[in-house]
């Protein structure tokens, strides 16, 4: 299955309000200390979607070698959050209000790899879809997990994480 465009899901158009979207986003993921953790990477940022990907080390592994679920949640997360971010104007943030997450398959491959793409593009709610894969070394994909994530537009300035 390719994931240039989710299965059953066609292209959308969507307005870009912040032209320097790119570097807004990676600036805010980059400081993401559990994302730096682990080495989680934006392989792919477009108007309405994100493509997150996280290699597999031992420290990202349930107790019988799988991607831990907890991961695929975190990259699931922010795929879907980051996909709706491109939507947004500068001045705005995004704050997860829900996501559900459906275990498919066990993830055990080289990397896990996240599709977030919006699914509606609202004022203050956003609802983003996202397919999740395992990656083997020889770039087979297969999917592990669906989610959908919600996330508030807020209008006010973010808080800034000051390390004591």
């Amino acid at each position: 299955m390719s994931t240039n465009m989710s299965a059953n899901m066609t292209a959308k158009s969507f307005r870009v309000r912040d032209p320097n979207y790119v570097e807004r986003i990676k600036g805010a993921f980059g400081r993401q200390g559990f994302l730096r953790y682990v080495d989680a990477r934006i392989e792919e940022l477009a108007p309405g979607r994100c493509v997150i990907v996280a290699d597999f080390r031992a420290e990202l592994a349930q107790q019988n070698g799988y991607f831990h679920g907890g991961l695929i949640g975190t990259i699931a997360d922010t795929a879907g959050a980051c996909a709706a971010s491109t939507l947004i104007e500068s001045w705005q943030w995004m704050l997860t209000a829900e996501y559900k997450i459906n275990f498919l398959a066990p993830a055990k491959a080289a990397r896990l790899k996240a599709v977030g793409e919006v699914a509606r593009a609202g004022r203050t709610l956003s609802v983003s879809l996202v397919h999740l894969y395992g990656v083997d070394d020889g770039g087979q994909e297969q999917l592990c997990a669906l989610a959908t994530v919600t996330v508030a537009t807020l209008e006010r300035e973010a808080p800034v994480f000051q390390k004591d």
